[in-house]
This record gives C-alpha cells, structure tokens and sequence, in this order.
C-alpha cells in the first residue's frame, strides 16, 4: 500500500469487531502460497481496455497501493478481518474505497480510511464496514461454472472489485498479521436471467463464476454515507493542543496548558469537547451553494499538537430554514440540523448582548484576544461571561510594544507592582516565546525575568511546583503580560444535549435544578402552575422573575402558566384529603408531559429532594413516577436544604424565592398528607375523578398562557 500499515491493529478492538461481524458466511478454504504463485506465474497477460481502465483509475486517485509484492490469488478467500483495503469501480470509475491507515494519533476505531468519496476527517463506522466486508468474505470463488457460448460480459467489464488482504480464513491469523500479502479484482460481468452476476479473477479470466444479486447489488449499490459515525469529526482529546469557536467577530479558545487545559480542569474540558461533537450529521449535501452566497454560522478549529495529525477545521453555513451546511477543511459535504448549530451560538450571544461597549476579537496563534473599542464595564463583561456555560475562564492581560528586554523586564516589574503591591509572594515565571526570533528562549527569559523580579522585590522568593502567582508572559507580534484567571461557570453549552420541561414552583428548589440541568447543555422551557384566586398575581409575577434569573444562565425560557384551580378543587372534592398531595402531583406531572411533548422536550426536571416534605419520600416519588413516560431528572435529589440554599445564593435566586407569596402545592396542603403511599390505592382513589377529570386536564392544556422570559 501506499502508506503501509505500521503497526498492528489493537487486539481490544477485537470484541467489537466479533459483533460486527455476527452471522457472517465465511468460506473456509485457503489458497496455499505456493499454489497461487504457481499460478499468479502462468497467469494471462491483461488485456489492452483493462490496462487503460487501471491507468484511468490510477490518475483518479492516489491511494492506490504501491505494494507490489502482492499475489494475485485465483480463489480468493478471506475472513472479514483479513481485508486491508478495498475499491469499488464502476463503468470505470472509482466510486468508493476504504483502507486501513493506523497512526499513533488516532484512536484505535480511527483506523480505517474512506479516502473516496471521503478523506480522514470522515470517522469509519466499523460495525456496518464489517458488515459490508462479510459480503465479500462469502464470495465463492472456488466453483466455476460452464460459461461456454455465454455472453459474460467480462472480456469488457469496467465494473469490478479490488481487495488487498491477509491470504487467510483464520479470524485470529488475520487480526494479528500487519500487512495485507494477497490482492485480488473481481471483474463483475452480466446477469443470467435469474439476475446473478458473471464474474472472475483478473488474471485468471477462464475460470466463471456465479455471484447472487443480493450481494453485488449491495456493494455497487453502496452508500459511503452509510459507512461512516455521523460526528462531522472525531478528534482524539489527547491529540488536542486547542479548539477555537468563532461567531461573527467573536472568538472563544480552550488552551491546552501543561497536562491541563487553561482556564479548567481536563475532565470538565471534556464536557465542552462532547458538546462540540453533538452537532451529528443529518445527510449529504446535494447542492453546494456559492462562496458569495454562503452566511457562515459557526467556525470550530481543533489545533492538534503533533504535526502527524492534520489541523480539522468545522465551518457551519446556513443552508435552509432546517439545516446548515458543514465544511470540513474546505470541502462542503454534509448537512446538520440547523438548530442544533444554533444552540453553542444562541447562547454566547444572549450573555453578551446586555454589555455595553463594542468589542474586537481577533486569533493569533492559538491564543484569542478580546479587545474594546472604546469604554465598557470590565465588572459587566466579566459577570456576563461567567454565566455563559460551556466558558471556563477569562483572563485579562497586559499588551506592550517589544521594545528589548530591558523595557519588557521594566513593564513587568510595573505590573508586579501595580497588581500585587504589597511585595512578598512566592512566585514563578511561565514565559512561552512563541515567535521564535526573539533572541531569548522560553527557559533564558523565565530565568532573567524571575532575576530581574526578585531585584525589584527583596520580599519575594520562587516556587516553581507551588507558586502564590503564576506570572505569564508570551512573546508574539506584540508582547502580552498576564497572572490572573478569572474562572467561568464551566459545564456544557445550553441546548447541546436536547431540551427538558422545568417545573418551577416559586420556590427555592425548582430554579436550582433547572440551573443544574441547563449546566450539563440542557435546553429549559418551564411549566407553572397557577390556582387563582388562591394564588395572586405576585406569586404568578415572582415565578416569572425566577425564570428570568434562571434565563441569564439557561438562555430565554418559554415559561407554560397552567390554570389548575379546577383541577385541585375537584381532587380536594373527590378524593382523601390524606392523598392530596400525591394525586395533584400526579397530575401536574401529567400536564407537564404532554406540554413537554407537544414542545419537544425529552424530559421532565424537578426540585425534589428525598425526605424533604411527605410528597418526597421514596414511595411518594415512587407514585408520582408512575404516571410519566418521559424520564424525570431531580439533580438535588441527594441535596441538603442548605446545599440548595447555597446554590440559590449563587445564581442569585434565593431572595426572590423567599418572597411570601404562596404557590398552589402549599395552599391545597393535608394537615395529614401520606408519606407512604400505595400506588394501587392512590389509582382508586384517581377512579373518583373519571367524570370530569380529562376534560379539565384538557382545557387547562389548552387554556396555558405562554410566556417568553429573558
């Protein structure tokens, strides 16, 4: 091959392979060597068309192997785990192939290639691609059959197959032998009449055979979009120097630093990371549209940190009023859900745009800067980013001229002693000279800084493992001087992992779990229910506002206002007192489902904790469990009432939360509310209230005031 294969394929990847593989016909006799060198030696010299079609191909594409070492077999047989490469050529034109490329930078199911009609950004589904090279391991090629006097079409064919692989049936011999030692192209001629295919061995075109319909079909009728994991590019983390996300003029950038990533911890890296790759690939795109009509959306760049694994570059466009285009390193082939693409975009800009002053941000070499125009409140800006999930830090620098080291050393001291005046820390320089001409490297300047630093500082000693103050300076076009690192909310970018129904109660539960659960990239929309005129106005006003605190992190929040005042005096009415709770419970839940459903939502989140009040104990939730279908998230399950408090304080929820405005579960109480309830009894009693009670649910549905909050 071109590229010969370097090193054995992983054994871990064997099980996924076995079940890839499940059910697969392998034909189990092997061509022994010195038979197929007997007769690659006695083998026709190919004809004049099929030397053109090859050199046709041969100028197509430039995967071709260069291995010239190969046997041609007669009778091929392989199991599907002995195939290094295979081609697919149609009226002779490449249509598809796919090798195996093992790199040290990929991971272990990154190993294979669809280098036509793809390249290696595009991930290899390996399970359907095991499932595709056992159509070929069934092949019998052994028994010919008499094609005399028959018009086979294979004296012209353009129409064939080449498989490079291990001249074995032995499923182990395969997986551990490195290199392919065998090839062969399969030359696909006419149908009979039943519909299989003629075909033969190039080289060894005396000898017929039949294939079924069924399992050429499959192949020249292949979809490489089929083949592939529907992530626009599956980066290892561990080959990850930096991402940069650009929107508009905006650009935002996760460093790789040391054995973290800057601003945060790898494990929460890893979350933004999976909420880049959530946007999957819906379909191919059939019609490109012109660079001049293209409005770019969304740009996301992983910088790699070994030159062997190329720079992957994701550029979202918008493409109709359901998807946008994606561009992988400047080839336009798939589309996403337009939607999907929005969520990262929707909200950055809703943290933003209540911040006065206008900003220029700009890439320089890994590192992204964000620069004002003109005046603005840093206290604002730094407030408004520190609520955007999915921004781990921020970090404020000096910028200076290079006007020589003496003049850098004296800025440096100016910044010492302006930001930590009072002299007596410990500290270490962490210099990074990115251009590579300035006369000092990155260890001769963190050493003549540190000298000049303690100089000017009697009081101040070095610490290089645990310093009070991590001084950083990094040498560019300009000169940028920084020690401070302002930590962002972390978590995962609002609506990368789908969309869940809040229900919020006024109380100081509910926000904080609709806070938690947008923090891991949920989406939330927020069902409340109202029993006017037990409920005021104030309390229906005070859940508004909470939605809104709870919006600044979350992104605009459709708030449901649901009219349950029927609903619980009919209960109240019909049913125990001692199961009030439960049974309205219940049916809130109801509501809130099919509200959820109807708005697209996947789950229900509440503020329950367990043992908190009597509808919280284990068999109460047991009960209200059972009437949904969707799955409902309680993140304070396991929350003290303090722990909550503490999280209301945050995110600046609690005082509006205490305020004395009662919600409709407090006011329609028990004195006595069962803290045990049998499910079977709580269905009885629900029985009492089959007169009326769907068509109240349904006008309470249908009657939900909407609100848009933010």
């Amino acid at each position: 091959m071109k590229n010969k294969i370097k090193k054995i394929l992983l054994l871990g990847m064997t099980a996924m392979f076995t079940a890839g593989a499940a059910g697969t016909a392998v034909i189990s006799c092997p061509v022994w060597a010195d038979e197929a060198e007997q007769n690659s030696e006695t083998a026709e010299e190919p004809k004049a068309e099929d030397a053109a079609v090859e050199e046709k191909i041969a100028d197509q594409t430039d995967d071709k192997t260069e291995n010239t070492d190969l046997k041609t077999v007669e009778h091929p047989r392989m199991s599907v785990y002995s195939i290094r490469r295979f081609s697919i050529v149609k009226g002779g034109e490449e249509v598809f192939q796919i090798k195996q490329e093992p790199a040290d930078y990929k991971m272990d199911f990154d190993y294979w290639e669809i280098t036509n009609p793809y390249d290696e950004t595009a991930t290899v589904n390996t399970e359907n691609m095991y499932e595709m090279f056992g159509v070929l391991a069934a092949f019998d090629l052994s028994n010919g059959v008499d094609a005399a006097n028959t018009d086979t079409g294979l004296d012209n064919t353009k129409t064939y197959f080449t498989v490079d692989f291990v001249n074995t049936v032995n499923d182990d011999t395969a997986k551990e032998t490195q290199d392919a030692d065998a090839t062969a192209t399969i030359l696909i001629g006419n149908k009979d009449e039943n519909g299989d295919y003629y075909a033969c061995v190039k080289g060894y075109e005396e000898a017929v055979y039949m294939l079924s319909k069924e399992s050429v079909n499959s192949l020249l009728e292949l979809k490489p979009f089929n083949l592939i994991l529907k992530i626009p590019a599956l980066v290892n983390i561990d080959t990850l120097d930096s991402v940069d996300m650009s929107i508009g003029k905006k650009t935002y950038t996760m460093k790789l630093d040391g054995s973290d990533y800057k601003f945060v911890k790898k494990e929460k890296f890893t979350e933004l990371y999976q909420a880049l790759q959530s946007i999957m690939l819906d379909s191919e795109v059939e019609e490109t549209k012109d660079a001049a009509d293209k409005e770019e959306v969304l740009t996301v760049t992983f910088h790699r940190n070994t030159e062997e694994a190329p720079e992957v570059t994701l550029k979202y466009f918008a493409y109709d009023d359901t998807y946008d285009s994606l561009e992988i390193n400047g080839t336009e082939r798939f589309l996403v859900k337009a939607e999907d693409v929005d969520a990262l975009v929707k909200q950055i800009r809703h943290a933003l745009k209540k911040v006065e002053g206008e900003f220029n941000v700009r890439k320089e070499q890994g590192r992204i800067f964000v620069e004002s125009e003109g005046l603005f409140d840093f206290e604002e800006v730094v407030e408004a980013l520190q609520r955007v999930f999915g921004i781990v830090g921020i970090c404020p620098v000096l910028k200076v001229n290079d006007e020589g080291f003496d003049q850098l050393s004296q800025e440096v001291i100016d910044y010492m002693a302006r930001v930590y005046p009072d002299g007596e820390h410990t500290f270490k320089v962490n210099a990074r000279r990115a251009r590579k001409n300035y006369p000092k490297n990155s260890m001769e300047l963190n050493a003549d800084l540190g000298e000049r630093i303690l100089e000017a500082f009697p009081n101040m000693s070095v610490d290089v493992h645990h310093p009070e103050i991590t001084l950083n300076v990094e040498i560019r076009e300009k000169i940028y001087i920084y020690s401070k690192i302002i930590p962002g909310p972390g978590g995962m970018p609002v609506g990368t992992n789908g969309k869940a129904m809040l229900l919020l109660s006024g109380g100081i539960d509910s926000p904080v779990a609709g806070y938690m659960i947008a923090k891991r990239g949920v989406k939330i929309d927020a069902v409340y229910f109202h029993a006017p005129p037990y409920t005021s106005e104030r309390a229906k006003q005070k859940v508004v506002d909470l939605a809104r605190l709870v919006s600044k992190y979350s992104g605009p929040i459709v708030l449901h206002i649901v009219n349950f005042t029927d609903i619980q005096l009919y209960i109240y009415d019909k049913c125990p007192h001692d199961e009030l709770t439960i049974i309205m419970r219940r049916y809130m839940m109801r509501i809130a489902e099919h509200i959820a459903k109807e708005t697209g939502c996947l789950g229900l989140i509440t503020g329950e904790s367990i043992g908190q009040v009597a509808s919280q104990t284990m068999q109460s939730l047991a009960a209200t469990n059972e009437v949904c279908t969707l799955p409902v998230f309680r993140p304070v399950i396991g929350f003290d009432k303090q722990e909550i408090v503490d999280v209301s304080l945050k995110i600046d929820t609690y005082e509006t939360s205490i305020q004395p405005y009662e919600d409709c579960c407090t006011i329609f109480v028990a004195k006595h509310p069962v803290t045990k309830p049998n499910i079977k009894v709580i269905k009885r009693s629900e029985e009492k209230l089959q007169e009326e009670i769907d068509e109240m649910v349904k006008k309470a549905i249908d009657t939900a005031e909407t609100l848009w909050v933010e």
